[in-house]
């Protein structure tokens, strides 16, 4: 928790005397801390604008910001900071929701759809911890949302994070913005530069290239043009004009919703095609969708450490760490439906709540402890079906060493016996059972087939 320093006192009932939710943890901030690559020269010195109207929130943010390097100016509300930033524009906005005269949420909105301002990144920083207002913050243009109750190191970490992802995009700004004047100037424009020299296709892998690199790269060479996404069954497009994104698609989403969506693709390809009509969909300024889009890919890797499927089925578990568990509303929403009957999909359509938001949330109760993920139980029955043979083929170095556990599991296989069978004869859970089984697969050890079809190896 953020401490009282200075004259600012603790006020009871501010949201910075909260208890810190889950994301506050040390566990969890650990994984913040691993993505940033600290570079002091990219952000030190920066200057930024803290946005709240309690004096004693102020002062105690601006203590925290100070010892942090950073150079400090105050508004307490919207409607001054605006001014203030008309006047002299700061290298980031930390931003409250609940204010006077003008509160967070407009304007941010003012922020982001002028053109003279929507670069300057805006962080939220405010005591409303329900994911509608963390849906409502990002749609409005946020580049992150942290709730007052996080702990004084994640809030640091993410204003790195988000500085450092638009010191990263400004140059991409400033391309976009010389590219028409340049063709101007050559007497030429983009649609009969692309009549003249048409783009030769050319595909981009995104599991070698990141979704946000992916698409710094395409603007970079093609101005104007359909980007098409594949990755299996799953298709999607963004269009390309003049330098910015008009337009995305996938199969269940347009616009913002699609790009976003894509943005969490870790596989696949990216081919560059000619420029094609569309209707434009996305209004919002390119840089400040690809800061966006960069941040969530960041945080999807993040969470597809712990998540590997939204297919799996979460089921609370006994707590057995510290006295007590710091959740938020947005948390509860999910537990209370984490009962082992639905899928973490399931959850997200009950809800109807955003995918990544949903996955943050999953991410941190895992982080925390008091859920863990079970594959379904259909998926389960099939799995208990499947007859264990001992495999051929090793993928483990020699000398190796089995557990005693293991062993059990290997000498219990004969080719008739089910996993079900090898499962009953052993003091083990279904979840530990099931994971050393697929360890040993893994290495070669075993593998599996059905007894409908005991030819097929699984």
């Amino acid at each position: 928790m953020l401490a009282a320093v200075g004259n600012a006192t603790q006020t009871e009932g501010r949201p910075w005397t909260k208890p810190s939710p889950p994301f506050g943890s040390v566990s969890s901030l650990n994984c913040y801390n691993k993505i940033v690559e600290h570079s002091p020269d990219a952000i030190a010195g920066a200057r930024i604008l803290v946005v709240d109207d309690d004096p004693d929130n102020r002062a105690m943010i601006g203590h925290f910001l100070g010892n942090w390097g950073y150079s400090v100016d105050y508004a307490n509300n919207g409607k001054l900071a605006l001014e203030k930033v008309k006047e002299s524009a700061p290298q980031l906005v930390l931003l409250d929701l609940e204010m006077p005269e003008m509160d967070g949420f407009e304007t941010c909105e003012r922020l982001k759809t002028d053109p003279a301002t929507e670069w300057i990144p805006v962080v939220i920083f405010t005591g409303l911890e329900k994911l509608p207002h963390r849906l409502r913050g990002f749609r409005d243009g946020a580049d992150d949302y942290v709730v007052k109750s996080a702990q004084p190191e994640e809030l640091r970490s993410r204003i790195e994070l988000v500085l450092r992802r638009a010191h990263k995009y400004s140059e991409l700004s400033s391309t976009a913005d010389a590219e028409p004047d340049a063709l101007a100037a050559a007497g030429d424009s983009p649609d009969t530069r692309a009549e003249s020299e048409p783009e030769r296709p050319a595909a981009i892998s995104l599991e070698e290239t990141s979704f946000p690199e992916a698409m710094q790269l395409a603007l970079a060479q093609n101005p104007s043009a359909t980007l098409r996404f594949q990755d299996k069954e799953s298709l999607g497009s963004v269009h390309l004009a003049n330098g910015e994104i008009v337009d995305a698609a996938t199969s269940t989403e347009t616009g913002e919703d699609a790009f976003y969506a894509l943005a969490l693709w870790s596989s696949g390809t990216l081919e560059i095609e000619a420029p094609e009509e569309i209707t434009r969909t996305i209004h919002t300024p390119t840089r400040g969708l690809l800061v966006e889009a960069s941040r969530r890919n960041d945080a999807w890797r993040m969470i597809s450490s712990k998540v590997p499927s939204f297919d799996l089925v979460p089921r609370t578990t006994p707590f057995s760490g510290s006295p007590s568990i710091r959740l938020t509303k947005s948390d509860w929403a999910v537990m209370r439906l984490a009962d082992g009957s639905r899928s973490i999909s399931a959850i997200v359509d009950e809800l109807e709540t955003d995918i990544f938001e949903a996955g943050r949330v999953v991410f941190s109760l895992l982080t925390v402890g008091v859920i863990r993920l079970e594959e379904a139980k259909e998926t389960l029955d099939k799995t208990f079906d499947m007859v264990p043979v001992r495999g051929e083929s090793l993928t483990v170095e020699e000398p190796f060493e089995l557990t005693v556990v293991q062993w059990e599991i290997l000498a219990r296989i004969d080719r008739r016996r089910t996993l079900r069978d090898i499962r009953n004869t052993m003091d083990i859970s279904p979840g530990d059972f099931l994971a050393i089984v697929r360890d040993l697969g893994d290495k070669g050890f075993l593998s599996l087939f059905s007894p409908e079809l005991p030819s097929e190896e699984m």
